[in-house]
């Protein structure tokens, strides 16, 4: 929880809560990835799977801790183990606005769908998720 609060800014309310993150766990083909930097945890990615398809749900770095490859590691790790469980397609969703959507693309994610007026923003203003998608 204390990467969680750190890694994502308030202002968005996308940060989870305790019994979100209990409650994906306890769903069949409900999965946590963590980053370690020796024993300690730096990164996380929670998944959820059904058939031969999972989603990123969600995936943090600690502020302290990115641009080291830590992202791209969890990513790479996440679809080793997705294929290892036949897995052929990984799904997630992202702020219109949101940086972390060049790091997708970069490691292969298309976007697919266009969700309008999806997030509402403290100000009022209204922004677009976006869905993205990668064959793995």
């Amino acid at each position: 929880m204390p990467i969680m609060d750190r890694a994502f800014p308030k202002e968005f309310g996308e940060a989870w809560t305790i019994d979100q993150c209990r409650s994906t766990l306890c769903l069949p083909g409900g999965a946590l990835f963590g980053a370690f930097d020796d024993l300690r945890l730096v990164g996380f990615s929670f998944c959820l799977s059904v058939l031969d398809n999972s989603e990123l749900l969600l995936s943090a770095v600690d502020p302290q801790h990115r641009r080291f490859g830590i992202g791209t590691h969890l990513l790479v790790d996440l679809q080793k183990q997705l294929r290892a469980k036949k897995c052929k397609r990984l799904f997630l969703e992202v702020r219109e606005n949101n940086t972390a959507i060049r790091f997708y693309q970069a490691q292969g994610f298309e976007i697919i769908g266009h969700r309008p007026k999806y997030y509402k923003m403290p100000t009022g203003e209204h922004l677009a998720a976006l869905t993205m998608s990668k064959n793995i």
